[in-house]
Order: structure tokens, then sequence, then C-alpha cells
């Protein structure tokens, strides 16, 4: 399993979410919390599939998979926000071109994405 051959890739992304909320708070503090279907939830869902697509060893479909799996676990409580989170992932995968960008061009990205996809 790839996560098991990536473990220290695997830690980092675990806190991924957390630091770049904390990094895109930093830059647009009126975005608020995170709160499902809001703009910083859908581009931190974004930011993470990108991160985990940006990992060493991780093919797009590794990284889908990795999505798929990850967000079937709200499924059960939450089934249409998992249905987009998984969507948002999907598209900072496929934003993924092999150079990784740095935070500020993933904040800019996903928050880009993020407001297209609310119509704003």
């Amino acid at each position: 399993m790839t996560v098991i051959k990536n473990p220290i890739d695997t830690v980092q992304h675990l806190s991924f979410p957390q630091a770049m909320s904390d990094r895109i708070l930093r830059k647009y503090p009126e975005l608020g919390p995170r709160v499902d279907r809001g703009l910083l939830d859908m581009a931190l869902n974004f930011a993470g599939g990108y991160d985990w697509a940006a990992r060493e060893g991780i093919t797009p479909e590794v990284a889908k998979e990795m999505a798929r799996s990850y967000q079937y676990g709200d499924y059960g409580s939450r089934p249409e926000d998992s249905i987009q989170d998984y969507y948002e992932n999907v598209a900072g995968i496929d934003a993924f071109t092999g150079d990784r960008v740095s935070h500020e061009a993933l904040i800019d990205m996903a928050l880009r994405y993020a407001r297209e996809k609310a119509g704003q």
C-alpha cells in the first residue's frame, strides 16, 4: 500500500490541512472558520488533493484512490458533502503538473478554484 511506503509524507500530509488553513486565514481572515461547503473548506480540499499528488512516488491514480478512501469515512453521515469534498480533492490532484508550486501559489490556485465553484 502506498501510504505505508511513504510514512514521512503521510505524517506531513496529515498536518497539512491545519497548516494550510492557518496560512490562508493569515492572508484572508475574512474567510472565517472552516465550514462545510464554505470557501475555506473547498480551497483546503483542493489544496489537500494537490499536496498528496505532489508527494514523491504518488501517481494521480493513487492520489485519487486515497481521496476516495478518505472521503468515504464521512459518507455515512454527510454523503453530499463528502462527494463534493472528493471532487475538490480530484481537482487539486488534476492541477498538479509535476512541479510543486509554493504555498502562496497553491493558496491562490485553491481560492480561485473555490470561488469559481461557488460562483463568486
